[in-house]
């Protein structure tokens, strides 16, 4: 019975682990590449105004220290959360447009865990714009359409990881609630 606790007890509150962030800016792309704990599907999106790569996955535990970000990267800042109930979001916030060009999955391969990788480069507003509205990924979105964005403060508590760690985002102001439609009952 001790062993099933410690398998699915509250110390395992999600299957999936986010290990590790790496960002590497290269002559021709820039490769953020997240360690994974184990296979699992995934949507990757663009939005606009501010810039922003956006990956949505089921929940999962976010075990990342720090990202350091290489000059040239574009990426000013990356911070996850929850989205909705088994949903999950990290959202790359840029500096300037881009066009991503890949996004794959790498499997475990003996001591190497498994890898969600997107390519991307800078580009210009035209190029950015000509490629937002492409979703990659098998996770489907709500209803089947392009996911909605996200308020830019999520519903719960999120972090920043960039530069020398972790600062914390306070968790959004509350907002006013449409009155109830009043009721009468007749006789």
């Amino acid at each position: 019975i001790l062993v099933l606790l410690g398998t699915f007890g509250p110390d395992r509150a999600w299957a999936l682990n986010i290990d590790d962030v790496r960002i590497g800016a290269h002559p021709d792309k820039t490769r953020i590449v997240f360690d994974l704990s184990e296979k699992t599907d995934f949507r990757v999106f663009s939005l606009a105004d501010p810039w922003r790569i956006v990956i949505d996955m089921p929940d999962f535990d976010w075990q990342v220290q720090e990202v350091p970000t290489p000059a040239g990267s574009g990426v000013r800042s990356i911070r996850q959360g929850s989205l909705q109930p088994g949903l999950s979001r990290i959202v790359i916030d840029m500096g300037k447009p881009f066009a991503i060009k890949s996004v794959f999955f790498l499997p475990r391969d003996k001591d190497i865990p498994g890898r969600l990788v997107i390519d991307f480069t800078a580009a210009t507003e035209a190029e950015f714009s000509a490629q937002k509205d492409k979703v990659y990924g098998r996770l489907k979105a709500e209803g089947g359409g392009k996911p909605q964005p996200a308020p830019v403060a999520a519903a719960e508590p999120v972090s920043r990881y960039v530069g020398n760690g972790a600062v914390p985002v306070p968790p959004p102001m509350p907002t006013a609630r449409a009155a109830e439609p009043e009721t009468t009952e007749t006789a």
